[in-house]
């Protein structure tokens, strides 16, 4: 701007006319020497002052007004609540103030009693968002239609609207966990299935758990699948260091208001088990009719079926009869008929499959002469 004499600025947008020094001021119109100084806030500061005049070095202050700048007034995009609950809720809005922005306040009141409760919430900007938490604990804790007006105002004192109704519920009844219960026991691990009321609304279900031993140095908060109002997880020993014995379940049931319902449970895990084992195996009652095969046995998992599968050492396997024994606790009789092996004499070959009930087993042959 330095030298351009021929630039005019009207005195009407001066903060300040000074006085020449003669008692007359410069007119309504004053040539620009120099530009001194720029600020979207405060304005400009220019000297109409040529070196070497002597006296005529004035300084004016051009202040912003309204209409006076070319940046774009503010304008306001989106408005958006959201983390609605019976406590509250939060206003988000987007905007542009291309001259800056000064301020974003939030006015907030019910429709009940009209604006009795009205306040001016500030709220906080970053970049072109602003936010705030209406919380009805100020505003008498009413439920109900809120009325929030977002206003945003620009440095130059210019200012965009835009409002948002809200209904906040209810406070309501905390969640509450009706029944409990553990299904899929085995060593690998068990389910946990829990059936609740959330009247406001279920958030999560988490169900934190841990063995005895060593306390909770292997802790983790597993989160529950959620299905209307049962919530289940399957917890598996490998989470746990595979550890067997017990096992403590707390199920923490929360809502969408932050409340929640505790309570917990302990569940004894067995050891990994072994495969069924054959202890001893026995023949009596052998004629040409027939013979009897005993078997004892253990199958910590539980026996699931034992089966004596049958033939003659003559022509192979043309006679075989998978024949299935009656079981008696840990022992279990099968009676081997010869009519159904072709009345034939002779070698006889037995085979003996205790079968758990997770089809583990364990198998031995027993060999008996009829004769």
């Amino acid at each position: 701007m330095t030298g351009r004499d021929k630039l005019y600025i009207s005195s009407d947008y001066l903060g300040q006319d000074m006085n020449l020094g003669n008692n007359t001021y410069s007119g309504p119109y004053n040539s620009i020497f120099r530009v001194e100084a720029a600020s979207p806030t405060f304005g400009v500061c220019v000297n109409n002052s040529v070196s070497g005049l002597s006296g005529m070095n004035v300084k004016y202050v051009l202040r912003p007004v309204q209409g006076g700048s070319t940046a774009a007034a503010p304008t306001l995009g989106d408005v958006k609540v959201t983390e609605l609950t019976s406590k509250g809720y939060r206003v988000t809005a987007t905007f542009s103030a291309p001259a800056g922005v000064k301020s974003v306040k939030m006015p907030t009141w019910t429709e009940k009693n009209g604006q009795d409760d009205l306040i001016w919430h500030e709220a906080s900007i970053s970049g072109n968002t602003a936010t705030f938490y209406v919380p009805v604990s100020s505003h008498n804790n009413e439920s109900g239609t809120y009325n929030t007006h977002v206003y945003v105002y620009d440095v130059l004192g210019r200012e965009t609207l835009k409002g948002v109704t809200v209904t906040v519920p209810a406070v309501s009844e905390n969640p509450k966990i009706l029944n409990i219960k553990t299904e899929d026991l085995t060593a690998k691990g068990y389910r946990v299935t829990v059936t609740f009321s959330a009247p406001a609304g279920v958030k999560e279900v988490q169900m934190p758990t841990w063995t005895a031993k060593n306390d909770q140095d292997d802790i983790v908060w597993h989160i529950a699948s959620i299905s209307g109002n049962t919530a289940t997880f399957y917890v598996p020993v490998s989470s746990h260091n595979n550890e067997s014995g017990v096992y403590y379940t707390h199920i923490y049931v929360y809502d969408v208001n932050g409340a929640y319902a505790l309570e917990g449970i302990t569940v004894r895990v067995p050891a990994v088990a072994e495969a069924p084992v054959i202890k001893k195996i026995e023949t009596s009652n052998v004629t040409t009719a027939g013979y009897t095969v005993k078997v004892t046995f253990s199958a910590q998992l539980g026996v699931k079926e034992v089966k004596m599968p049958t033939w003659t050492e003559k022509n192979g396997q043309d006679d075989i009869v998978w024949h299935v024994a009656n079981i008696s606790g840990n022992t279990a009789t099968a009676y081997i008929p010869t009519s159904a092996h072709n009345n034939e004499v002779g070698n006889y070959i037995t085979h003996v499959y205790v079968v758990d009930k997770k089809n583990n087993e364990a198998v031995e042959a027993v060999y008996v002469t009829v004769k």
